[in-house]
């Protein structure tokens, strides 16, 4: 098996698609450079000029002035030579900028869908796998350390690589003695920086995994809320949190210290490097073997150099952190969703004749939650499962719309193997009502119409059959009213009655109930089976329901036990079986009495 490329190979291969800005920011990087450079190498013989007045101290840059020979001459076109130089800095530094801050936002747009699409192919079996939370840290502190590592760091290493580089040609170029006395120490400071990166990108990794962890315990306070105050979970909660935040800020604590001495060490070598070129200077511009315009331009290009290399020194830490977020990123990119499409997957167009379970067996770890299950929905049938909690009804329902596959046996519609049709057309075929009505924090329209092209007469239609249209009309703004987030503004009679009407504008020809209705008082009940009455009308419907008395109509009842379906028939045969289902039967109505 070939090996993974590493996480700079594929951060690098997210940012080829945009080359052509990637060059152009390079291209302002090299005249930002060359400017710096021509700043040095100006420097000397400038000074050294003004203070003496000798033309023959500008050296080569006589030639790029009209008139070297005339002190005025020099004196008008120097101004403008620099100012030329400065006008081109800032260009290129506003080039280089704004292309590589566009490349970096590009990139983790790039990076944000990528992700998204990746959640969007797995299924809710391969997402329960993952802690919420700290998936959703992705997005968040993740993303975000990768856009200051593009932005910012990246930038700043080739930007300020390239003045070190053509800075330290331009002192080689001036005097090699001066450039190897400077520079000498340098490499020595290579082993423990190289060690400090390594140690650096270890907890850079472990930090923002830390950060994953901190954003999961938050995402479970909020969704949990009733039950940590139910139970007075405060406290306990809240050490935990508080133990997690302890140990993120040990993890800063090193990062911090290794990132605090790399820039002062890299100004340490400098102040060294310098003092060593001074004395050096001293001795040779006695013996006559250094001009001072050479030594002047020298320092000068030093001088220049400090700045980039204490850059260099900072941005590592931001650098690290963002391939240790983009190796996190890339985690998530590289799991392998469980449902996919196979080669040569074929759409559905409704249902013709039936859908069949032939001997589906599904597990959970060694546990067989559906086992070696025969089941049949024929065109235009209502088929309810009953029985008791556990039992796989919700399963066998989430293998009806391929939440997951068989681990043995197959579901055929018309004939066809699920697992050879189009998911997403198979999707579109089945409408789904659960228990927990799932509304986004939009409005009543982008609810009911959700991922459907609608008028607003159809929307009005579909609310009407699901017998929401009255209270919707009496919200401020209608259809255009905020639901809150998970429907919060409505009672959960008004989400069921907006989930059917979803349902019924979907205009599925498969219809799937998961226990619709077990969650609401009477008179709800009342409102959402008259409306989920209406939306089975004509369509083939799967109704898992936990009150008997909802589905006393049904074409066929079966009663689902251990994965297994144990008794099957009509209300009245079911009862007179004296079995399972009068049992159930039994138990609700003694429930009733007592209530």
């Amino acid at each position: 098996m070939s090996a993974r490329p590493s996480t700079l190979r594929r951060l690098l291969g997210v940012l080829r698609p945009h080359g052509g800005r990637i060059a152009a920011g390079v291209a302002c990087m090299v005249v930002l450079a060359a400017t710096t450079a021509a700043y040095a190498w100006l420097t000397g013989p400038l000074l050294h000029y003004l203070t003496s007045g000798r033309s023959e101290s500008l050296g080569a840059v006589a030639a790029w002035l009209p008139g070297a020979g005339d002190r005025v001459s020099v004196l008008l076109w120097l101004p403008l030579l620099i100012a030329g130089i400065g006008v081109a800095k800032g260009a290129a530094y506003f080039g280089h900028f704004f292309q590589m801050g566009m490349v970096a936002q590009l990139a983790v747009v790039d990076l944000r869908r990528a992700l998204l699409d990746r959640i969007l192919e797995l299924s809710p079996q391969d997402l329960g796998r993952q802690r919420k939370g700290d998936l959703l840290s992705r997005f968040g502190a993740d993303l975000q350390a990768v856009e200051t590592s593009l932005h910012i760091a990246l930038p700043t290493y080739l930007r300020d690589s390239m003045q070190v580089a053509v800075l330290l040609a331009l002192c080689f170029v001036l005097d090699w003695r001066l450039s190897a006395i400077a520079f000498g120490v340098v490499p020595l400071a290579a082993i423990p920086l190289t060690r400090m990166g390594r140690k650096l990108k270890r907890v850079a990794k472990q930090g923002q995994r830390s950060v994953g962890n901190l954003a999961g315990l938050a995402h479970d306070t909020v969704a949990g809320i009733k039950v940590i105050q139910a139970f007075g979970m405060e406290d306990w909660l809240d050490r935990k949190f508080g133990e997690e935040s302890r140990r993120w800020l040990a993890l800063q604590r090193r990062s911090l210290r290794s990132r605090g001495i790399a820039s002062p060490a890299m100004e340490l070598l400098s102040v060294i490097g310098v003092a060593a070129v001074l004395a050096f200077a001293v001795g040779a511009m006695k013996d006559g073997a250094l001009l001072s315009e050479e030594l002047l331009s020298f320092l000068a290009a030093l001088a220049l150099l400090l700045q980039p290399a204490k850059n260099l020194g900072k941005v590592g830490g931001f650098f690290l952190q963002g391939l240790a977020s983009a190796e996190r990123i890339f985690e998530v990119l590289d799991l392998e969703p469980s449902i996919r499409d196979a080669p040569g997957a074929r759409p559905i167009a409704g249902l013709a004749d039936r859908i069949r379970f032939e001997g589906v067996t599904f597990r959970y770890g060694e546990r067989a939650v559906v086992d070696r299950l025969d089941l049949e929905l024929r065109r235009g049938e209502v088929v309810a499962l009953v029985g008791a909690s556990g039992g796989g009804k919700s399963t066998i329902a989430g293998l009806l719309s391929r939440a997951a596959d068989p681990a043995e046996g197959r579901i055929t519609w018309d004939g066809v193997d699920l697992r050879d049709v189009a998911l997403g057309s198979l999707r579109r075929s089945i409408a789904v009502v659960p228990q927990d009505v799932v509304l986004f924090d939009d409005t009543v329209r982008a609810n009911v119409a959700y991922g459907i092209q609608a008028t607003e007469q159809e929307i009005h239609a579909a609310l009407a059959s699901a017998r929401a249209l009255d209270f919707v009309l009496g919200m401020p703004g209608g259809l255009d009213a905020q639901v809150g987030e998970k429907g919060a503004a409505l009672s959960g009679g008004q989400r069921q009655r907006l989930a059917i009407a979803r349902a019924l504008l979907l205009d599925a020809p498969v219809l799937v109930l998961d226990e619709a209705t077990s969650a609401l008082d009477s008179e709800s009940e009342r409102e959402v089976q008259a409306a989920l009455e209406t939306l089975m009308e004509g369509r083939t419907a799967l109704v898992i329901a936990h009150r008997l008395s909802t589905i006393r109509e049904a074409d066929r009842i079966c009663v689902v036990a251990d994965g297994r379906i144990v008794e099957e028939g009509r209300h009245e045969e079911l009862l007179a079986m004296g079995g399972a289902y009068h049992r159930l039967h039994e138990l609700q109505r003694a429930d009733r009495g007592a209530a």
